[in-house]
């Protein structure tokens, strides 16, 4: 008896989780796939369980692994247990996920975030900078995000940036930036930043508001005028 008691302390010991399951609480994006385990035990077969949260079957996953998407926001336990050969049972392990809903991003809807109008810098003059705030809603920090900026001969340029840190709450704010520019011409001219495309750190799709009113900055320069002749000295 004493024997037996030893080996079932021993065997309840490898089932350890490892991988993306740990004992720290879990934050996700809603509607995206994640994969947990726990280490393998030869002759072990394996039941997974939710306490809700997902749609995904789980029932034929049998193995130490198990995929599911997460579809509906709250919190959640993921729970498994393994049977042996000889239908003994070891003990639950449980992990805590937090499941977030879906992301946004968009321009912060602030006067002192519009777009900027401004005279010609003077040549050789400082070129001033504006800083744009960009605001994420909702989703799992750091996120990537595409950006399209498009000079004054309409020549387009696409970049990429990562915003935020990993376990950043939301909303959580980054920056974009453009810089005025000598304008030569006598008619205005404009360069712009327009917000593409986002993804979470667990590759959800970040949905980016279709108003260009919170999607598009711009800075534009008017013309500079030019005093014409010379001084005339009497």
């Amino acid at each position: 008896m004493k024997l037996t008691k030893i080996f079932g302390l021993l065997f309840i010991s490898l089932i350890t989780f490892a991988g993306t399951v740990s004992a720290q609480d879990q934050t996700v994006t809603i509607n995206t796939s994640h994969t947990y385990n726990v280490d393998p035990v030869a002759g072990v077969t394996y039941t997974w369980a939710t306490t809700g949260g997902t749609s995904t079957d789980l029932v034929a996953q049998t193995g130490n692994s198990m995929t599911l998407i997460w579809d509906v926001a709250g919190t959640y336990d993921v729970t498994v247990f393994g049977t042996d050969a000889n239908g003994c049972l070891t003990e639950t392990r449980t992990s805590q996920v937090l499941v977030v809903g879906a992301a946004s991003v968009m321009f912060a809807n602030l006067p002192a975030n519009d777009a900027v109008v401004s005279c010609s810098p003077l040549l050789g003059g400082s070129l001033t900078v504006s800083d744009f705030d960009v605001v994420f809603t909702d989703g799992v920090a750091p996120f990537e995000l595409t950006y399209e900026i498009t000079a004054i001969d309409n020549t387009k340029t696409t970049k990429v940036v990562t915003m935020g840190t990993a376990g950043d709450a939301t909303p959580l704010t980054g920056q974009l930036s453009i810089s005025d520019f000598e304008n030569l011409t006598t008619g205005d001219q404009t360069v712009s930043i327009q917000l593409i495309s986002a993804k979470t750190a667990d590759n959800g799709t970040v949905a980016v508001d279709t108003d260009l009113a919170d999607n598009t900055r711009s800075v534009t320069v008017h013309g500079k005028p030019v005093i014409s002749g010379t001084i005339t000295l009497n």
